[in-house]
């Protein structure tokens, strides 16, 4: 896992970015174990972050991610689970 300073010196605007997002986020531990995978496979030029946002700028954080060329993807935790349904391109099967 990413544990000293030098460590981070992979990152770049080429970091390929995931999320998580939320309210609150403080309890999730999704950024701990995910990173700990991605740097176990290898992955150093990948990493998850944790974002705290409300429901009123939720909208407006998903048009901004739309604009990241190195976001990979989120994880979407309460209370934006159903919310975020609207704001989707496409749904699979299972989701729906």
């Amino acid at each position: 896992m990413r544990s000293d300073a030098s460590s981070y010196e992979t990152f770049s605007s080429h970091t390929a970015l995931l999320t998580i997002m939320g309210d609150p986020i403080r309890q999730a531990r999704s950024p701990q174990m995910v990173n700990a995978i991605l740097a176990w496979r290898g992955l150093d030029d990948m990493v998850m972050v944790p974002l705290h946002v409300t429901a009123r700028n939720f909208p407006a954080v998903i048009g901004g991610l739309r604009g990241l060329e190195n976001f990979r993807g989120s994880i979407v935790t309460m209370p934006h689970k159903e919310s975020v349904v609207a704001l989707l391109d496409a749904l699979s099967p299972e989701c729906r």
